[in-house]
C-alpha cells in the first residue's frame, strides 16, 4: 500500500516533534535547497543539504532565544 503525501508530512512532523532536526532529515532530500528571504536574513540566502537544514534551525533557535531574552529583560524593567 502506497503512503500518500499527507501521511508522509504527518510522519515528518511527528518525527520532528519527537526527535528534532536530526529526526526530520530522513524525510528531506539530501540535496534540499532552503531559500530564505531578506525578511529573515540581511540578504536572501540559500541553505543547501542536510547541513543547511541544521543551520536554518540553529538560526531560528537563536532568534527565538534572543526574543525570549529581550522579553524577559523588558518584563523585569516594567515590573522592577
Amino acid at each position: 500500500m502506497a503512503i500518500d503525501n499527507v501521511e508522509i508530512v504527518r510522519r515528518g512532523y511527528k518525527a520532528f516533534e519527537e526527535g528534532g532536526v536530526e529526526a526530520i532529515l530522513q524525510f528531506l532530500d539530501p540535496d534540499i535547497e532552503w531559500h530564505m528571504s531578506a525578511a529573515f536574513t540581511r540578504a536572501p540566502r540559500v541553505y543547501r543539504g542536510h547541513d543547511g537544514v541544521r543551520e536554518v534551525f540553529r538560526f531560528f533557535n537563536e532568534r527565538i532565544d534572543d526574543l525570549a531574552a529581550t522579553r524577559t529583560s523588558s518584563s523585569r524593567r516594567m515590573t522592577g
